[in-house]
């Protein structure tokens, strides 16, 4: 359910049309990269749950692998879908290795839990 959840919330806040997105510098002026830690952020949680979805929550090599490759597919499909004219926002390269580097970072951490 917390995968699903994730899920949900990432692509809500990453497919918004940019009129219902604040600009980044209205956020916190003071935090630089901030869009790249939200990035970061929203697919660590994505690699996280998903990683520990099942019944029992674990993580095998496959689903890592799996987790990893539907984070690259989100990654390029939000970005792209973001300079659609509909959303009319600014697709971004970094955004998708912030996407990816998070995502790494919640698989990660269920792995390394696993083997606590």
């Amino acid at each position: 359910m917390l995968a699903v959840a994730a899920t949900v919330v990432m692509l809500v806040g990453l497919l918004a049309p940019r009129n219902f997105v604040p600009p980044g510098e209205r956020l916190s002026p003071s935090v630089p990269h901030q869009d790249k830690i939200i990035h970061l952020g929203l697919f660590a949680a994505f690699g996280y749950f998903w990683s520990r979805a099942g019944n029992p929550p674990r993580l095998s090599g496959r689903r890592g692998l799996i987790v990893l490759a539907a984070s690259l597919a989100l990654a390029i499909g939000t970005e792209l879908a973001q300079g659609l004219n509909v959303i009319h926002r600014d697709p971004d390269l970094f955004d998708v290795l912030a996407d990816l580097a998070g995502a790494v970072l919640g698989v990660a951490a269920v792995a390394s839990r696993g083997r606590a």
